[in-house]
């Protein structure tokens, strides 16, 4: 039986990475965290102009990793190619482990490949996958049954690389690192358990600093730009919900393993402070307005929902069944991520309120074969976007405003 457990887990696997594989692309909006990095590589500093400081990227942990592979190589496509892949595979393998049987793991893997969210931003060249890792990596301290005293300190500073890579994943871990630091509080005492919380936050308070001395600001550009603008909060929130309808709509596994992990962590003591994290996360989405990027603020909540299901789910028969069922549904379906790895084509139209397939859109110019497939004499991606920045640079001086900014 062993056997037969492990042979399923290693097939549930190559699905896994047969369908990120299949799928992966890069957005246009990593395009600008490429311009900023170039930018420091000339010496200019992190900016996006060399006259300007600005920081024009959300995500300073993504941004100085995507600056130390451009020191191996100057393909950027590549590196973050490399490092959204390898952060994939080491968030799989730690859902793996924290799973209750092989079984249950092989069942995690299967409901990760279900979920178009999931699957579209693995790659994608933003920050997703990095921020996945971290979240998964606290979260499994938090779910082990052993009791160390490591694991709070595991907890704390995974949170910590989580919160450089993005500020607003303090809603998410929030609830888990609180309850984490009571229970700790006891046991360590109140200087030990200070002492490792003020040391996981050193990564963000010394970026803090260098952005404000820097910038001038400390928090991103777009911070600033998109969150006051002056919008109403009730449209703000209404945009919000029709944001989590279109994640229903176009990613119902997804919908469902959300749903399922946030209703079984609150039945455990051990998951509450996930479930509430993974809660007080959708309510923030709703307050900010959503995004314009179908599923792009949900693929992280639903890999920490699935880390909750495997850790708790023991009942591996119907877990393999609901996942297999999971997966064969949302294959055939049209917009299912498995559909694009096979054709190369999507239902990228906006479903309502501006909110796109961002990765049906750029899929066919700046997916993983296609890069693979290029000559390489020609310039990549080869797109209506790339082709008028390439006008732009040969009539220097020219100042243009431009909707689209990342490929340009």
């Amino acid at each position: 039986m062993r056997i037969v457990s492990r042979v399923i887990l290693v097939a549930a696997a190559l699905w896994l990475a047969w369908l990120v594989v299949g799928n992966a692309w890069i957005a246009e909006d990593a395009y600008i965290s490429f311009r900023s990095v170039e930018q420091l590589h000339a010496g200019h500093g992190p900016r996006w102009n060399p006259h300007e400081r600005v920081q024009a990227f959300t995500h300073p942990l993504w941004f100085l990793a995507l600056a130390a592979g451009r020191v191996v190589t100057p393909d950027l496509y590549a590196v973050a190619m490399s490092l959204s892949l390898a952060s994939v595979a080491a968030c799989a393998a730690i859902i793996v482990s924290s799973a209750a049987t092989p079984l249950v793991g092989a069942a995690a893997l299967l409901a990760l490949g279900a979920s178009v969210a999931v699957v579209d931003y693995s790659t994608s060249g933003l920050e997703n996958a990095l921020a996945a890792l971290l979240v998964t990596a606290c979260l499994a301290a938090v779910l082990s049954p052993r009791e160390t005293p490591r694991r709070f300190a595991v907890l704390s500073l995974g949170a910590g690389l989580a919160l450089c890579t993005r500020h607003d994943l303090a809603v998410l871990l929030g609830p888990a690192w609180g309850l984490a630091a009571w229970q700790e509080w006891p046991h360590a005492g109140t200087r030990r358990t200070a002492t490792v919380v003020l040391v996981s936050l050193v990564p963000l308070a010394s970026w803090t600093l260098f952005s404000v001395i820097f910038f001038g600001f400390p928090f991103p550009n777009t911070a600033y730009a998109k969150l006051t603008t002056g919008v109403a909060p009730g449209e703000l929130a209404a945009q919000g919900w029709q944001y989590l309808l279109d994640f229903a709509h176009r990613d119902p596994a997804g919908t469902g393993l959300l749903a399922a992990g946030i209703a079984l962590g609150l039945c455990r003591r051990a998951s509450l402070g996930l479930s509430l994290g993974l809660l007080a996360y959708a309510a923030y989405v709703v307050r900010i307005g959503g995004d314009f990027m179908s599923g792009r603020f949900l693929m992280v909540p639903v890999v920490a929902a699935v880390l909750v299901l495997a850790r708790t789910v023991t009942a591996s028969g119907l877990a393999v069944a609901g996942a297999c069922a999971v997966t064969v549904l949302t294959a055939a379906l049209p917009w299912a991520a498995a559909r694009v790895a096979a054709t190369g084509t999507a239902a990228g139209q906006p479903w309502r309120s501006g909110i796109a397939d961002e990765k049906a859109f750029y899929f066919p110019a700046t997916s993983l074969r296609t890069w693979w497939a290029r000559r390489r004499d020609e310039p990549f991606p080869q797109h209506g976007y790339a082709d008028t920045g390439l006008a732009l640079r040969a009539t220097p001086g020219a100042t243009r405003v431009l909707i689209n900014i990342g490929v340009t």
